[in-house]
């Protein structure tokens, strides 16, 4: 009871430093040790729960801090939790992504191109993989003529956010059409046909039509014979259709869609002969083509195919009559 504490010597209220030390007591000669001089050992881990209890108080504070600062200041959907624990961080960029993202459509809705793009830009900022931001940005810069970047842009976004693939695509392959960028829409509708099964005859109709407005049939066969040799049948024989009109051999083309597919049918496809070899001016041979198929595809798609036949025959009032069937067929 006789060792002074060097450590309160100047402390104004010592009783403080109980917590740290147990072995301060008070005495009436003031705040002394309770053990001889060579007993007196530190308490570390007492030092290191307050030290710790500290740091925990000081993080819980400047979280509610930033909380109130962010939820109120900046009227910013962020919990708690998102600014308290370091792994939920991103979720706050993530959400000042998504306000500069509808920011930035509202600008583009009022005519403040400027400032939606910089919004934009400021949104990807925040964060790198927001995939609305990252999808709009590729179609922005598509119409803006870098192709290049764009793709770059689908290409990564259809890798970063595989749950968010089909839609990718799908939004890419609009833009490829709008653009009207024929040789990229025939490879990225071959591609998808064999990734997407599922909607593989969607994908080899897209594909069709950019070959035919590309005139990119016999290029493609040359260069894509392996990815066409993995559609299906049918689907092949219209790509050949297409190669040989391509090649300046319709006489051939018409001879491969006059005869009805023997194999594995799928209705898209069915319609697509039909209306293939009416555009060729086989009207005629197109109609048998169609009575004969009319059983499998339905009477929905059979009337919607029919009325394509009378508007290509130029039969005004078949037409009319098609098409009232087709208005009872979906009211």
């Amino acid at each position: 009871g006789l060792v002074r504490c060097d450590a309160v010597m100047h402390w104004h209220r010592p009783a403080r430093f109980r917590p740290l030390c147990p072995l301060l007591v008070s005495t009436p000669d003031g705040w002394r040790c309770s053990v001889r001089a060579a007993d007196v050992r530190p308490f570390w881990g007492r030092a290191l729960g307050v030290a710790g209890l500290a740091g925990l108080a000081l993080w819980l504070a400047l979280a509610t801090g930033a909380f109130a600062f962010f939820r109120w200041g900046n009227e910013l959907p962020v919990r708690w939790t998102d600014l308290a624990w370091p792994g939920h961080w991103s979720r706050v960029r993530t959400l000042q992504a998504d306000r500069l993202f509808v920011r930035a459509l509202v600008a583009f809705q009022q005519g403040r191109i400027n400032e939606a793009y910089l919004a934009l830009t400021s949104a990807r900022q925040r964060d790198p993989r927001h995939y609305p931001a990252n999808l709009l940005i590729g179609q922005i810069t598509m119409f803006q003529g870098s192709h290049l970047f764009a793709d770059e842009i689908f290409t990564r976004l259809r890798r970063d956010a595989p749950d968010l693939a089909y839609r990718t695509a799908v939004v890419y392959h609009d833009t490829l059409l709008m653009l009207l960028r024929h040789e990229r829409l025939a490879a990225h509708s071959l591609a998808m046909a064999q990734e997407d099964p599922g909607h593989a005859s969607l994908w080899v109709r897209s594909l069709l039509f950019a070959i035919r407005a590309g005139n990119l049939a016999p290029a493609l066969v040359r260069e894509q014979a392996a990815a066409l040799a993995a559609l299906s049948p049918h689907a092949q024989l219209l790509v050949e259709a297409e190669a040989e009109i391509g090649l300046g051999r319709p006489a051939r083309a018409i001879e491969l869609l006059r005869r009805p597919f023997s194999g594995p049918l799928n209705p898209v496809y069915l319609e697509l002969q039909v209306a293939r070899l009416a555009a060729l001016g086989e009207t005629a041979a197109a109609q048998t083509l169609l009575d004969f198929y009319g059983p499998l595809l339905g009477e929905f798609r059979h009337a919607r195919a029919q009325f394509g036949l009378d508007r290509a025959a130029g039969d005004a009032d078949a037409a009319r009559a098609t098409f009232r069937q087709l208005l009872g067929l979906v009211s």
